[in-house]
């Protein structure tokens, strides 16, 4: 039996608010799922069914997504990170198995290197250690095409940022789920326009992370193996700053593997979440391990 239930919660000043879908007798820790990029607690309602098969599964919208308030760039990830952190107190939750994803990479980073006792193990999908090169060219045309309302423009934009295009490569349903990310932006209201700047250009500090971190729980880094805004080797060097890290690629997807193969994409968490191995799942390429920066082994099919 599962119940499902909205609670909205206040810290330093901004409102917020997440989706619960409660198990009844779970056998895994409660999956925490924090937003990407134009996501919102909505989001992962496809999700849900298969993660909510095995725990509890919370999806938050932060200070700054969907409906909650709008939070300025300067409030720091380290904000996000502490409204992580009231969450889960104000929930009475922990441990807890935490997901970011994308602009929400760093911030389950963080809350895991601040509260190891409350974070069981942690799952980045297309993460890296900052915003560099293309990728940073990309966010600031991002903002200059919001601020300026041209609607269409952004939504040509968002396909070259999120999406591989090259023909050559396959990526499943990349064409329906370009065409749903395109018609979001264009029906999008002028306040999702405001939160998409102010949440963007706050991921553009040069460092996200203390010169310290390193993540003690068990940590999977990975990615969709054609992902163009934030390759495989981005994530490759943010496992090797973990003490216990996995890392891989997902076969014919890239940066939005969470939409392109929702079925494995949901298995290989609940599979990591659980403490089972991941290198009989056939949709991973090879699955890398680090232990406390040094590359252990590399097991190939």
């Amino acid at each position: 039996m599962t119940l499902v239930r909205d609670e909205t919660l206040r810290f330093a000043g901004y409102t917020y608010a997440c989706r619960i879908v409660e198990k009844s007798g779970p056998d895994i820790a409660p999956v925490l799922l924090l937003p990407g990029s134009l996501q919102d607690r909505w989001s992962w309602i496809r999700h849900e069914p298969m993660l909510a098969a095995r725990a509890t599964c919370v999806s938050v919208e932060l200070p700054g997504w969907g409906e909650s308030d709008k939070l300025p760039a300067g409030h720091s990830l380290d904000f996000l990170a502490d409204s992580v952190w009231h969450l889960m107190r104000s929930l009475g939750m922990g441990p807890v198995n935490l997901f970011g994803a994308s602009a929400s990479a760093p911030v389950a980073y963080l809350v895991a290197h601040r509260h190891p006792d409350a974070v069981a193990r942690v799952a980045l999908c297309g993460a890296s250690t900052g915003v560099v090169g293309a990728m940073r060219q990309r966010c600031l045309r991002g903002i200059e095409l919001a601020l300026s309302g041209r609607a269409d423009e952004c939504a040509g934009q968002a396909a070259e940022m999120f999406f591989c295009l090259d023909p050559d490569r396959t990526v499943r349903n990349r064409q329906v789920i370009t065409r749903l990310l395109q018609m979001q932006i264009r029906a999008g209201t002028q306040d999702q326009a405001e939160k998409f700047v102010e949440n963007t250009r706050r991921l553009l500090v040069r460092n996200w992370f203390p010169a310290e971190a390193a993540l003690p729980c068990p940590t999977l880094v990975f990615t969709g193996e054609h992902d163009t805004l934030t390759p495989p080797q981005l994530g490759k060097e943010l496992a090797a700053t973990c003490e216990d890290a996995r890392f891989t690629t997902v076969q014919e997807a890239d940066h939005l593997v969470h939409l392109e193969r929702i079925e494995e994409f949901c298995e290989l968490l609940i599979e990591f979440f659980a403490g089972g191995p991941l290198e009989p799942l056939p949709y991973l390429n090879e699955v890398e391990y680090f232990r406390a920066g040094v590359r252990e082994r590399q097991l190939v099919r």
